[in-house]
């Protein structure tokens, strides 16, 4: 469940702006992982993954010094998938602070208040 947060997050990143896999992972650990950062094989696997599954697209490439550096953007599919993911109450498991807080977060990078989620939740778990 939260490697599959994980890819929500890093899309929520995408959506404020695209990004180079390097600083897709620097944004990650600042925001969400500064208790456990992403691994960096984590987070080329989750973008090929997301490539794969066309939630993301690559702008350009550019080589410096080194390997071709390619810029990462969230294409339209991505922001549906990723709107949806926000609004899905999730189901009470070992992780669910973790996810409600990747959701929130998320949330406010994309400008969006969270207060709608989080009345969401609550009221799929109120009775």
């Amino acid at each position: 469940m939260f490697v599959m947060s994980a890819s929500y997050a890093m899309l929520g990143i995408l959506g404020r702006h695209p990004s180079y896999g390097y600083d897709l992972k620097k944004d990650y650990d600042f925001l969400y992982g500064k208790e456990k950062p992403l691994a960096f094989g984590q987070v080329y696997a989750t973008l090929s993954r997301l490539l794969r599954d066309k939630k993301i697209s690559t702008e350009t490439s550019e080589r410096v010094a080194g390997p071709d550096r390619k810029l990462y953007s969230l294409t339209q599919m991505g922001r549906k998938d990723l709107e949806a993911w926000l609004a899905a109450p999730e189901k009470l498991h070992p992780n669910t602070q973790t996810v409600l807080f990747i959701k929130v977060v998320t949330s406010i990078l994309l400008d969006k208040n969270p207060d709608g989620y989080l009345d969401t939740q609550r009221a799929a778990h109120s009775d």
